[in-house]
């Protein structure tokens, strides 16, 4: 017993090890999104909005509910939606038709070994800035009015 809590103890804290820092690189990644269609996280990525949990989520969702379906897009800004702890029947029930009825485009992470190098705060959004996929620096939000308002300043 001793021993499976500190081997979940290791993995816990490791998989905080991997999150990116300013100044490394994001690798090329594809996800679908909410209507399965595959989409490709490049070098054409400016801003990366990741949410890991479910609070992050509705910030996310509060702050965008009614901007134009082209909003992210011509910011080259992506939304990724870490929901790998989610149920599949919960996610094809539930979240998934949910997401269809956002104006914006959702790219759905289900499995964590694609979304663990995305940084991460709990209950907060991250805002990761890149070059290149490089990652420039990382805001965190965790109040709607914030994150829509940083959001809505980016060129």
């Amino acid at each position: 017993m001793t021993q499976m809590l500190l081997i979940s103890g290791i993995l816990f804290f490791t998989s905080f090890a991997f999150a990116l820092n300013p100044g490394e690189s994001l690798k090329e990644f594809s996800l679908e999104d909410q209507y399965g269609v595959e989409s490709k996280v490049d070098k054409s990525v400016r801003y990366l909005l990741f949410a890991k949990d479910k609070k992050a989520s509705e910030f996310i969702e509060d702050a965008f509910k009614k901007v134009d379906k082209d909003y992210f897009s011509k910011k080259n800004l992506v939304y990724v939606a870490d929901v790998s702890g989610m149920p599949g029947f919960v996610l094809s029930w539930f979240a998934r038709p949910k997401m269809k009825k956002y104006p914006f485009k959702v790219l759905i992470g289900e499995k964590p070994e694609v979304t663990k190098s995305l940084p991460t705060k709990k209950d907060q959004v991250s805002l990761i800035f890149l070059d290149n996929l490089k990652v420039l620096t990382i805001e965190y939000f965790e109040n709607t009015k914030k994150l829509q308002s940083r959001v809505g300043a980016l060129k």
